[in-house]
């Protein structure tokens, strides 16, 4: 180690110079990581944040399921009859119980899997909600964006009712959808469209594109992040919208001070307007110009909460909001 001023030789860990008194800094100054180790860095926590979402939802419902066999397969075992004989049955009275109550399963693991996030964060001693990117934004961005996922909502009904998508890959998006309206209503809406979004913006924008983009270019992980948020929703019809949500998403993350507050707005706005379009007559002149006027809506709302944050109305809502 060479002093700094004089240029003399020091000795490790002293911490003035003996010759000069200039202070010394005890620790080599740190060597930045390669690109490549950055990368793989920031796939690999993303990953992590993406598997404890996973794990936590799978591990609640198969924990739910196990405990409903339990007790019949227990009066089985205990009246001497074959378990095995009665496999089927057991399995379609499974299936019907995990689709009443699976809103109510999901509502809670997102419950878990936000309290897992918020533990871990406050052990590195960081604030959970600005590691998650939950920021305060103003009020009108926030209605901007719901109006714009409500508007999204109805384009998108309208385009996958006029394409001409295969029978075959139509009748197996209505049964993966099917599968999700089975419960009661109210628990169903509050999931679908308060916790649904909550917990995707946390997970896909908040935690995994935020990471994603520390360790390589922007365009990179952009489109990452949405692939991954489209081949979350399974089926390949939902992997092509949720993908080019996903893209929209980010963008108005970034617009609104790197918030997914009005993410959270704009997909449970997309979310909470199925419900509504159900109670729609299937008329094509009703749907074209129901969709119409969405993209018309859709157009101005995208195009207020997307412009830069920062003017001095938004400004003076925040401060009201506040």
């Amino acid at each position: 180690m060479f002093c700094p001023k004089c240029g003399h030789e020091a000795e490790d860990g002293l911490r003035f110079c003996m010759y000069c008194g200039q202070p010394l800094s005890a620790r080599p100054a740190p060597k930045s990581d390669s690109p490549v180790k950055k990368f793989f860095l920031a796939v690999l926590r993303a990953l992590v944040y993406f598997l404890v979402y996973l794990i936590v939802e799978n591990v609640v419902v198969f924990t739910y399921e196990m405990a409903m066999l339990a007790g019949p397969i227990a009066q089985v075992v205990i009246a001497g009859g074959d378990v095995y004989a009665m496999y089927d049955a057991l399995i379609e009275d499974l299936y019907v119980q995990v689709q009443q109550h699976l809103h109510l399963l999901l509502i809670l693991s997102t419950l878990l899997t936000i309290l897992i996030y918020c533990i871990q964060f406050r052990i590195r001693h960081k604030k959970p909600l600005e590691e998650m990117h939950v920021r305060r934004v103003p009020v009108s961005r926030a209605l901007y964006a719901l109006l714009l996922g409500i508007s999204l909502q109805v384009v998108v009904s309208l385009l996958l009712y006029v394409l001409p998508i295969p029978e075959s890959l139509v009748e197996s998006f209505n049964e993966d959808a099917d599968f999700l309206y089975g419960g009661p209503v109210v628990i169903e809406f509050i999931n679908i469209a308060i916790f649904t979004p909550l917990m995707e913006e946390i997970v896909f924008r908040g935690l995994i594109y935020t990471r994603l983009r520390r360790g390589m270019r922007r365009g990179i992980a952009v489109v990452l992040s949405a692939v991954v948020f489209g081949a979350a929703h399974g089926h390949i019809i939902s992997f092509v919208y949720a993908g080019l949500l996903g893209l929209l998403f980010v963008l108005l993350m970034e617009r609104n001070g790197d918030s997914i507050v009005v993410t959270i707005c704009c997909h449970a706005g997309f979310n909470a307007a199925s419900y509504a379009l159900a109670y729609i007559p299937d008329s094509i002149p009703l749907l074209l110009a129901l969709g119409c006027a969405a993209a018309a809506v859709g157009c101005g709302a995208g195009y207020l909460a997307l412009r830069p944050l920062g003017n001095a109305k938004e400004a003076a809502d925040d401060a009201e909001a506040a």
